[in-house]
C-alpha cells in the first residue's frame, strides 16, 4: 500500500473584521459517500477558527468595557453579513434514513444563528429518479448560486468522493460557469486551471 500526501491544505482562513467573523473566501465542499470525511475535517477547521476570533473578540471587548465603564452587551445583529454562507456543503448518498453521514452535526450547524452554513443535500435511490450531487448544481437556481462563488466572490471549491462522481461534477461546473462566461465553457475550463494553481480547487478522488 502506497501512502501520498492529499492535496488538501493549505485551506483559506483570512476573516473579515465583523462581529461574527466571515470568511474572506468562501468553501463550497461537494462530497458523496464517505468522500464527506476529509470535507467534515476542513469545515471543522475553518469554524475552530472562526470560533476563536469570536472567543478573542469578546475578550478585547470586555476588557475595553472594563476601562470605560461601559458594560454595553455585543450585537450580533449589528453585523451586516447576516445570512451570507461562507462554508458551503453539497453532500450526496443513497438514502437519507441509511447514509446521511453525521447529519446531526450538519443539522446542528444549521440551527446555530451564529454559523454562516449552508447545506444541499442529494439523496439518489430516495425518489423514482436518480438525483446526484451534479444533478443539484445543475438546477437553475443553484448554477447562479455557483457561478456567483466562483465569479464573484473567488470562492473555492473542494471535491472528495467516487472517481465518476468527482469527473462528473467538474463537468457539470465548467458547463455551468460557460453559461454565465462570454468564453464559454473553455474560458471555465481556464478558470479552474488558474483555481487549482492558487489552491482554491481541489478533487480527492478514489
Amino acid at each position: 500500500m502506497w501512502i501520498r500526501p492529499g492535496s488538501f491544505h493549505d485551506l483559506p482562513m483570512e476573516l473579515n473584521a465583523s462581529p461574527r467573523g466571515v470568511f474572506e473566501t468562501p468553501v463550497l465542499y461537494i462530497g458523496a459517500g464517505t468522500g464527506i470525511a476529509p470535507l467534515r475535517g476542513m469545515i471543522r477547521e475553518r469554524e475552530f477558527v472562526r470560533r476563536r476570533y469570536r472567543r478573542r473578540r469578546r475578550r478585547g471587548l470586555n476588557e475595553d468595557r472594563l476601562g470605560s465603564g461601559d458594560d454595553e452587551k455585543e450585537r450580533d445583529d449589528d453585523d451586516d453579513d447576516g445570512g451570507y454562507c461562507d462554508q458551503i456543503l453539497l453532500f450526496g448518498c443513497r438514502k437519507q434514513t441509511e447514509d446521511y453521514l453525521y447529519h446531526t452535526e450538519w443539522k446542528s450547524m444549521l440551527n446555530d444563528v451564529n454559523n454562516s452554513f449552508k447545506l444541499l443535500t442529494a439523496f439518489s435511490q430516495d425518489q423514482n429518479y436518480k438525483i446526484y450531487v451534479q444533478t443539484v448544481l445543475s438546477r437553475d437556481d443553484n448554477a447562479v448560486f455557483l457561478a456567483k462563488h466562483v465569479l464573484e466572490r473567488g470562492g473555492a471549491v473542494y471535491i472528495a468522493g467516487g472517481k465518476k462522481m468527482a469527473k462528473a461534477v467538474r463537468e457539470e461546473i465548467v458547463e455551468v460557469l460557460g453559461r454565465f462566461l462570454d468564453g464559454g465553457e473553455n474560458q471555465a475550463k481556464l478558470i479552474l486551471k488558474r483555481w487549482q494553481r492558487r489552491g482554491l480547487f481541489r478533487v480527492e478522488a478514489w
